[in-house]
């Protein structure tokens, strides 16, 4: 049985921390994205903050042995206004704040092949997968802004 690679990495969907910090109609976001290598080359786990996401994977049935931070980019994602975030494999991953509603924020992401709507909390990251690097795969990752609250 084979299983989408890419429908896995959407599963591992968790949520964020989000302000919605009301501004005339526009809610706001703040977000840390990520670009990490995941591969197979090596042990090594670089900044030490990625071990966490290394087990996570593991758990769930990804196994590499590598993860390396390639590029860290905090966002203010304002509602309906497109915010990009390039990927050194020449990947654009597009990110959109479609609403916030109780404290949830709905972000739609475009990073090919996925188009994806998510929901997401208080807390977490949302892990999407961003396609072949340096004999690895792009992880994107987004993750709560350090010191947002709402």
């Amino acid at each position: 049985m084979s299983i989408d690679r890419t429908a896995l990495f959407g599963a591992l969907t968790f949520g964020l921390l989000i302000s919605s910090a009301a501004v005339a109609d526009e809610p706001k976001v703040e977000v840390n994205t990520e670009v990490v290598l995941a591969s197979n080359n090596g042990q090594g786990v670089e900044p030490a903050s990625l071990a966490p996401m290394k087990d996570k994977f593991l758990k769930e049935g990804f196994a590499f042995t590598s993860f390396k931070l390639l590029k860290q980019q905090k966002l203010v994602l304002v509602k309906n206004r497109p915010a990009e975030v390039k990927l050194p494999n020449n990947q654009v991953a597009t990110l959109k704040l479609e609403d916030v509603v109780e404290g949830a924020a709905k972000v739609h992401v475009r990073l090919a092949p996925v188009e994806t709507t998510y929901t997401v909390g208080r807390e977490g990251s949302v892990f999407i997968e961003g396609g072949h690097h340096l004999n690895g795969t792009l992880i994107f990752v987004l993750s709560p802004a350090p010191g947002v609250h709402h």
